[in-house]
């Protein structure tokens, strides 16, 4: 299947702080809603998803990119965050949009649910080989809504 997703140039996000010796790492990744991308600075769901876990000692970096489709995160979620640094995390959550897949741009049922098989069937991918590199006991990916 030929990259039918943006050009992204990754940039490092949630690294604003060294990440603790000790406590949960979470890794944020996804489209536009999981970036914060127009949110207020402040009112992101990550952003404040990471103040109130920091208060329980858990350390998150944010490394979603707007614009970014199921197909993008299958082929290219290297250029985001690494193997090595990928298992250094406990918790990965994954948020994706059907919207960055064409779907507002589809009228009949039948282009929507294709569009849908298309979509899962690469979110699953995508969750697969993730998990493939979470090495630490416990590791898990939480899968966000669509939206």
């Amino acid at each position: 299947m030929a990259d039918s997703s943006p050009p992204v140039t990754p940039r490092p996000k949630g690294r604003s702080s060294t990440p603790p010796a000790e406590g949960l790492r979470l890794l944020v990744l996804g489209s536009s809603v999981a970036e914060g991308f127009c949110a207020e600075s402040k009112f992101g769901w990550t952003k404040m998803m990471a103040k109130a876990l920091a208060r329980h000692g858990v350390w998150t970096a944010n490394r979603a990119a707007a614009g970014t489709n199921v197909a993008f995160w299958q082929e290219r979620w290297q250029e985001i965050v690494t193997r090595e640094e990928l298992a250094s995390f406990d918790i990965v959550v994954l948020s994706l949009s059907m919207a960055n897949e064409g779907l507002p741009w589809l009228r009949a049922p039948a282009d929507m649910d294709a569009l849908t098989d298309r979509y899962l069937a690469g979110y699953n991918a995508v969750v697969k080989a993730l998990r493939q590199h979470l090495v630490k006991p416990g590791a898990r990916i939480i899968v966000g809504c669509p939206y």
